[in-house]
């Protein structure tokens, strides 16, 4: 009958979409694979270019947070210092580190502080990065930044700092690929988000603090001292910053940084949150994010609503067909998830990390 067919029709068309949603997405996938099948190991700084200052704003014992500070030390790259801006001295990590300075730290370069009156016009990190800038030597030449959850390996300090040495290059920053040794709901979800993420993160080449390194010279002109006394995090502003000064930022492939620590669901749901809100403060493009999560999700939820109804009304063809598209969508999702992770795979084939990748 006519109702029947209308059923028919509506749910050939939302199957279509899904589909075709999902070939976009494989599309997208399979451009930024062979992109990034282009790489070329980066430019490696062997000789000594000026001291580079590191700095690492710690709160609370993240899981890798000792392989973190022992890498740290082990750089192949020779001149650098490295601040860690620790929230408080009860803090459970005030100890790490200063066990970790005593058993590894021969070269005495760790300099430990204790956060003092965190500013409320910005976000504690930001206070920890103002307040360690002010401790920064006079002769330091690179502001280096690393996050708790990235374990750098020992060329990764090189590899940051090697192509400042191109005055129209501002900025270099890496990415975080998420892929824990255990797997839950909440693993396997941030997973999920952060492939999605980390394709137009690299396409567009934002900065991510996790891994990140300026030229002081540039620092000052940027004005980032008075931009982060009023900012919640530190790599937002920062695309805006470097408008004036007319330098580029430069995504390194080689630095995209593995992260294994295990997380919850709720976890999730606060980071999700979290990413969606600085992606608001911060980037033009958030409006394409919300679109492509409204179109994404919205025909995932038509299916289903499409698929039971058609079960309820004992429509066998419609089920079928929408049935069928769910499961084509949801396989050429998970070989896009793939076909990224291939991706990630390549570019950071050479670094000593890759082999942890490759085996999962």
């Amino acid at each position: 009958d006519v109702c029947s067919s209308d059923l028919t029709t509506y749910t050939a068309i939302i199957a279509t979409l899904f589909v075709g949603a999902s070939l976009v997405h494989l599309v997208i996938a399979c451009y930024f694979r062979t992109k990034m099948a282009l790489h070329v190991p980066e430019p490696y700084a062997d000789q000594d270019l000026g001291l580079a200052s590191i700095m690492l704003s710690i709160r609370g014992c993240d899981p890798g947070l000792k392989k973190t500070l022992i890498e740290l030390l082990n750089q192949e790259y020779d001149n650098y210092e490295v601040h860690l801006i620790v929230d408080h001295k009860s803090d459970s990590a005030w100890n790490l580190v200063h066990q970790i300075k005593s058993e590894f730290d021969v070269d005495n370069r760790f300099r430990i502080h204790e956060m003092r009156k965190p500013l409320k016009t910005c976000g504690l990190k930001c206070s920890s990065l103002l307040q360690g800038l002010n401790s920064l030597r006079s002769d330091s030449r690179y502001l280096v930044l690393i996050d708790a959850d990235v374990t750098p390996h020992s060329k990764w300090l090189g590899q940051l700092i090697a192509p400042l040495q191109d005055k129209k290059i501002g900025v270099v920053t890496g990415n975080q690929w998420y892929e824990p040794e255990t797997s839950s709901i909440g693993s396997a979800l941030r997973s999920l988000w952060n492939a999605g993420a980390l394709v137009p993160t690299a396409i567009l080449s934002n900065p991510w603090a996790g891994t990140f390194a300026m030229r002081m010279e540039d620092v000052r002109r940027a004005k980032l001292q008075k931009i982060w006394r009023k900012s919640i995090v530190d790599d937002g502003p920062i695309r805006e910053a470097l408008q004036p000064l007319g330098l580029s930022i430069y995504f390194s492939p080689s630095l995209i940084m593995v992260n294994r620590d295990r997380c919850t669901f709720k976890y999730v749901n606060r980071y999700v949150s979290r990413m969606l809100t600085w992606s608001r403060m911060y980037e033009t493009t958030f409006v394409n994010t919300v679109l492509h999560a409204m179109v994404t999700f919205g025909l995932l939820g038509a299916c289903l609503v499409a698929f039971l109804f058609s079960l309820l009304n004992q429509d066998w063809s419609s089920a079928t067909v929408v049935g069928s598209s769910l499961m084509a969508g949801l396989f050429i999702t998970s070989v896009s998830y793939f076909v990224v992770r291939n991706a990630v795979a390549h570019c950071i084939r050479s670094e000593e990390h890759t082999s942890e990748l490759q085996s999962h």
